[in-house]
This record gives structure tokens, sequence and C-alpha cells, in this order.
């Protein structure tokens, strides 16, 4: 009887370890896959990765090739797309007051900012992916005496190769471009603790 309970706690315990095996080693393609699925949804436009890349023992993430089309209306292909977007998490952080992240790079992105009568494809998806929220109950209610939330703190950001065009009626060509300097923040978000 003893026998037969150790191997059926051996068996289930290595149906577990290869449960848990699939899912650690899929999890980018999942991830990839959610994304490209359920992004579209919750922002009324295009939402499209080529994968990411996630290691969740060490609390790093890469995305690679991100776009976030814009709203129906808007001229421009995309509101904002990057060739990589790169996190590095202090996962400890996850269970203190302070959020740190230790490293965020952002590698050309291009954001494109259009005006459109009182609004911007910002503002538009903003809203959208707010309505859907609240559709989904993934908006929650604010009461008076709720927590304050988490305080996040970048320990270093990044930016390289970044550019930005603005299409709005204000301006006498209707379109204004310009390239986004490098930039390297220090401590975004908090006093360097």
């Amino acid at each position: 009887m003893k026998r037969k309970l150790l191997i059926t706690a051996g068996v289930i315990a290595a149906a577990l370890i290869l449960a848990v095996t699939l899912v650690v080693t899929r999890l980018d393609s999942i991830i990839t896959k959610a994304i490209n699925t359920y992004g579209p949804g919750m922002t009324g436009t295009e939402v499209r990765i080529d994968d990411v890349r996630v290691s969740f023992l060490s609390g790093e993430a890469t995305v690679t090739n991100f776009v976030l089309g814009n709203p129906n209306g808007y001229r421009s292909a995309h509101a904002a797309k990057a060739a990589t977007i790169s996190v590095d998490l202090e996962i400890g952080s996850l269970l203190q007051d302070t959020v740190v992240v230790k490293r965020i790079e952002v590698v050309q992105p291009d954001i494109i900012y259009e005006k459109r009568g009182g609004t911007d494809n910002f503002k538009t998806i903003s809203r959208n992916a707010e309505r859907k929220a609240k559709e989904t109950g993934l908006a929650g209610g604010r009461s008076g005496r709720e927590k304050p939330g988490k305080k996040l703190l970048i320990r270093e950001f990044i930016l390289k190769g970044g550019r930005v065009t603005l299409h709005t009626p204000d301006l006498p060509s209707g379109t204004a471009n310009a390239a986004i300097p490098d930039m390297h923040l220090r401590n975004v978000g908090g006093d360097g603790a």
C-alpha cells in the first residue's frame, strides 16, 4: 500500500513538473499571442508585437517590433511603434511600497501625435481602453478608504534613435517631424532610494 502511494505521488509530481516546464518554455509565445489577440480589443486599434522574451526569475522582459495602431478616422498608420522595449524589474520590490524598475530601454520609438477636432489619437486610444476596462470589469472603483497606490522608481531610463511626428491643422503644412534626442535618465519617479 505504501509503495502504491509513493508511486502515485511520484507520477503526480512528474506530471506537475512536466506541466510547469511546458508552460514556462512556451510562456513567451503565449504572451505574444495574448497581446496580439486581446490588445486590439482593449485599445480599439491594431496592437502587434513580433516577439516577447520574459524571464520571471530575473525580472527581465523584451518586446520586439511593437506597433500601436491609430483608431479609425486618423490618417497615420500607427500612433506609436518601437524596435524593442526592454524592462528589467527588481522582483523583490513587488512586495514593497515602491516598485523598482532597474532599467527601461526603448530603441527606435516612432511616435505620431495626430490632432483631430477637439481630441487626438492618444486620447481616443485611452478612452477606448477605459471603456473596455469598464465593460470587462477590469477597472476598479475608488472608495474613500483605499490605501494609496504603490510608488514607482525607474533607476535607469534609456531612449535611443527616436522620432516624433505631429499632424495638426494648426500648422501651415499640417505636419512637423523631429528626432527625439537620445535620453539617459536616472531615478525617475523616486528619490534614488
